[in-house]
């Protein structure tokens, strides 16, 4: 077995939904929730050091200090 379809189906079915305990499934939900919320804090994070070089046209003042006030909340909650 490749490397892909490893990552893909898992080490002989490892990953299957039909092998995994209740604890594991919910473990996993939380694993991907918390990856969503690092993307999210990553995004804001690049768009408030962007804004600090340069203002973007897209962003107002009180757009970057809402982002400024969601950007930690959304990293601990993560």
């Amino acid at each position: 077995m490749n490397f892909i379809d490893t990552l893909i189906n898992g080490e002989q079915g490892l990953f299957k939904s039909e092998t995994l305990t209740p604890m594991q499934k919910l473990t996993l939900r939380f694993v991907v929730a918390s990856l969503i919320y690092f993307g999210f804090v990553v995004i804001e994070g690049m768009l408030m050091r962007l804004y600090e070089v340069k203002p973007l046209p897209f962003i107002s003042e009180s757009q970057f200090f809402a982002i400024l006030t969601a950007h930690p909340l959304v990293g601990i909650f993560g």
